[in-house]
């Protein structure tokens, strides 16, 4: 089961962003919804106005909702064994690459 952690997120670290990319297809479908959150957020829901948390959470819950029901992730999922850390450590590298910055 996958939750919303921040601390877990913000735990995640430059190394682990840059040496647990296992699956490049599954990254490249993971940047797309990140891409598509944060344009979303920045364009609609002034993601750029609120606190570091508050867009964690905000990117955090938009990505989970489109990424773990989807048949993609479900199929990655089903050949790893920690699939909230790996989900995660896709997701900080993304957001890092994504706004230029690494929550910490």
């Amino acid at each position: 089961m996958i939750n919303i952690d921040i601390s877990k997120f913000k735990a995640i670290t430059f190394e682990d962003c840059i040496n647990n990319i296992k699956d490049t297809e599954i990254d490249t479908y993971i940047r797309r919804i990140v891409s598509d959150v944060i344009s979303s957020g920045k364009r609609n829901h002034k993601f750029n106005d609120i606190s570091d948390d508050e867009k964690v959470d905000y990117f955090l819950r938009y990505c989970l909702i489109q990424i773990v029901p989807s048949k993609k992730w479900s199929d990655y999922a089903a050949s790893i064994d920690d699939t909230e850390e790996s989900l995660y450590i896709y997701l900080k590298r993304h957001f890092f690459l994504s706004t230029g910055t690494f929550p910490e």
